[in-house]
């Protein structure tokens, strides 16, 4: 009886993961032909040279909810070309989080981060933060997500062998998927709480961080574009942040954009 619970569980879980894919895939392909034609559009405007005209129309495509990886990176371009490094920055940031790896995207990134007067505060990181961090640089959310299911599933599959084969192999077997498993799952908690639940946000424009949430508060310190924080709570107008060197201060959001594009 447990083995047929296991395997009618293992089939109800693909099927979920079936029709969600099918309803994703339908969706995609009712709105297409309206995206295709902004998004030309918007290619269009970039290739006569009009690159406000361009970053607007990429720009009416994210606000619809279409975020992907080449209009981000065309909004990147296109502030780019009009010297405006520090939205760049944001942009090319925000198409890291979908294509990790992109060529393109890191090649410019590190070219928009050169034109900054910004420079990062050096941070002392032990061998294990730095792999971690590497790690997570190097792999987008649904890698991290996909590759948990794959071992999940593995794992219930394996597990309903060792049922009817409680060999030593299939025990060691089951075990490495498990621990697998957990690592895995450890890597997209830690990855979504860095890149999407952490409040990390870009200074797009040169902006003061003040003492408190208000410009009678003292001045503590004038951050330029391209410049990467940490947000830490919202009252009214102003945003309480805290900068890579450990620096904390207050800040106008106008001058803040959020990396993950669903904060």
């Amino acid at each position: 009886m447990s083995s047929r619970l296991a395997s009618a569980a293992m089939l109800c879980g693909v099927l979920v993961v079936l029709s969600t894919a099918w309803g994703q895939q339908i969706q995609r392909e009712q709105g297409s032909e309206s995206v295709a034609y902004t998004f030309g559009e918007a290619n269009q405007h970039y290739a006569n040279g009009d690159y406000q005209a361009a970053a607007a129309v990429y720009e009416s495509l994210v606000e619809q909810g279409y975020h992907a990886l080449a209009v981000y990176y065309n909004l990147g371009n296109a502030y780019l070309r009009m010297e405006n490094a520090g939205r760049a920055v944001l942009y090319y940031r925000r198409a890291l989080l979908i294509a990790p790896r992109h060529r393109d995207t890191l090649h410019n990134l590190r070219y928009a981060e050169s034109q900054l007067s910004y420079q990062a505060s050096p941070i002392v990181e032990t061998w294990g933060h730095l792999l971690l961090r590497w790690l997570l640089s190097r792999l987008s959310i649904n890698e991290l997500v996909g590759f948990s299911a794959l071992l999940y599933w593995l794992a219930v599959g394996v597990g309903i062998w060792r049922m009817y084969n409680p060999r030593r192999k299939v025990t060691v077997a089951l075990w490495a998927l498990v621990i697998a498993l957990c690592v895995c799952s450890g890597l997209s908690y830690g990855k979504w709480h860095r890149d999407y639940a952490s409040g990390r946000a870009i200074v797009v424009s040169d902006a003061d961080m003040m003492s408190g949430p208000g410009r009678s508060f003292e001045l503590l310190a004038k951050l330029r574009p391209g410049a990467e924080v940490s947000v830490l709570q919202t009252q009214g107008q102003y945003r309480e942040l805290r900068t890579e060197a450990g620096g904390r201060g207050w800040m106008d959001k106008q001058h803040l954009e959020f990396i993950s594009p669903y904060q």
